[in-house]
């Protein structure tokens, strides 16, 4: 029905089904979604020191801003700016947590910055690291923190 309106409308179940989804299904999967050819920088801080800053310059070639002094090894970034655009997230857990510290994320381990661009269109994204996900001695997973949108 409408507001204004005794009329009733009606879709069969299978088209109908589409509007009853979880809404964490409708969100984003991926870490960082665009292609690995339009990132422009990244930046890795562990416990609030730059471990690695990487950028392209206006020439759009990768340099090394921090560590200072090394050179790029460009097959290298190449492959982990690949890893990252296909990286997917295992689930959400809260949207505008009121507690960090119970992700481990009142003091994140890691951060990370990551920029990619379209022409004139950029995006950006700050990602936190945290807690495993579980005690489990061989856990491999561990909560993030979406700063942009306060996603867990």
């Amino acid at each position: 029905m409408v507001d204004g309106s005794n009329d009733v409308y009606t879709i069969d179940q299978t088209s109908g089904s589409i509007f009853c989804v979880a809404k964490n299904t409708l969100k984003n999967p991926f870490l960082f979604d665009t292609f690995s050819s339009m990132m422009t920088d990244f930046k890795v801080e562990k416990e609030g020191k730059t471990v690695v800053e990487l950028a392209l310059n206006d020439k759009n070639n990768w340099y090394i801003k921090e560590p200072k002094g090394l050179t790029v090894a460009l097959s290298q970034i190449s492959a982990l700016m690949d890893e990252i655009v296909r990286v997917e997230l295992d689930y959400f857990v809260e949207e505008n947590p009121d507690d960090l510290a119970q992700y481990g994320l009142d003091h994140p381990i890691y951060k990370l910055w990551l920029g990619a661009a379209n022409g004139d269109q950029s995006m950006k994204e700050e990602i936190w690291f945290g807690s495993p996900v579980s005690d489990y001695e061989n856990e491999t997973s561990i909560y993030g923190y979406f700063a942009a949108s306060k996603q867990v």
